[in-house]
């Protein structure tokens, strides 16, 4: 069992019922099918200082004179499950990746967009704007599929324990997290920021003031409920504080790519060698030399352009504020 599946509660839907028929106001009891260890809980590390000042300057950045519909509606217009098929179509075609994806409708999928290994798996009550939807495809299929190709024509594909690779998550993240601001109007990254605040207060608060401090943000207490689930999930009674802390990868990888970005002039190439770490493309290279891997048409159609773009992203959400040791 995967380690998502042993935070997910198994009296979910019991809980979510209690929760709003008191008015938002109960800390759910969760119930799990495995022991929940704080090992499991913090395998991400907790929320460092300095990226809680940096979560907080660009959440204030973006709610600066607006709201969150302000934010949502310059993602473009609602879009039906039908335009965001042919959306993924394009982009497997183009991409040449139409033989390589299964793409999966789930009812009440946890996620709105996910993939795993070959497979993109999406909540069929759909729910997207254009651009919204078009950063989740640049996430999900540009990012996690096209690393994923590249790594099971690599030597080391299932050996990397052997060769002593690191953990790659960060970089996973924070790699697809900066293509989803390829394709927004608004490259504060905002979600990412509010998830990263969230989660430490949910260290140190109940899931109910938790709830609270998203919503206010959020003005939508279904998605407020699921934002604070995946954080507060993986403890039993949620009036303690604690909970799951994968929401930093996020906005912590993000820096942790672009900072590789910067220093290696842009070599993109490098961070398609596989689902690997920054810090082990030297590796991966001495292990297959003269490998060229697939790399998405959102760079191969303009480098200079993505290389611009990015460095804007960078600059909009003070990157640069952060000291390199952090």
């Amino acid at each position: 069992m995967s380690l998502i599946q042993d935070l997910t509660p198994i009296n979910l839907k019991e809980e979510k019922q209690k929760f709003f028929e008191k008015d938002c106001n109960y800390d759910p009891q969760f119930k799990y099918k495995t022991l929940v260890t704080l090992d499991k809980l913090h395998r991400y590390g907790k929320p460092k200082p300095e990226y809680i000042t940096l979560a907080q300057k660009i959440l204030n950045k973006a709610f600066e004179n607006k709201t969150i519909d302000d934010l949502r509606n310059l993602q473009g217009p609602k879009i039906t499950a039908e335009q965001g098929k042919v959306m993924i179509k394009k982009f497997l075609k183009e991409n040449k990746m139409d033989d390589e994806i299964k793409v999966v409708w789930i009812k009440g999928h946890i996620s709105k967009i996910s993939i795993y290994k070959n497979r993109l798996k999406i909540r069929k009550e759909f729910d997207f704007r254009q651009r919204q939807f078009q950063a989740s495809i640049y996430h999900e299929l540009g990012t996690h599929a096209l690393r994923r190709i590249n790594y099971l024509q690599q030597p080391f594909f299932n050996k990397k324990n052997k060769h002593n690779f690191r953990k790659y998550l960060f970089t996973e993240e924070g790699l697809g997290s900066l293509h989803s601001l390829l394709a927004s109007k608004l490259q504060l990254s905002y979600f990412n920021a509010l998830h990263y605040l969230a989660t430490d207060m949910a260290q140190q608060k109940s899931f109910v003031e938790t709830f609270n401090f998203i919503n206010q943000y959020m003005q939508n207490i279904e998605k407020s409920w699921l934002i604070t689930v995946k954080i507060k999930r993986g403890t039993y009674d949620t009036s303690q504080p604690g909970g799951f802390t994968k929401s930093v990868v996020y906005l912590e990888g993000m820096v942790k790519v672009w900072r590789y970005l910067k220093k290696s002039n842009f070599d993109v190439e490098g961070l398609y060698l596989g689902k690997i770490d920054v810090n082990d493309i030297p590796l991966a290279r001495e292990l297959n030399p003269g490998f060229k891997p697939k790399l998405p048409n959102f760079y191969t159609d303009n480098p200079d352009k993505y290389q611009e773009k990015i460095t804007e992203i960078a600059q909009v959400n003070y990157f640069e504020s952060l000291k390199e040791s952090s």
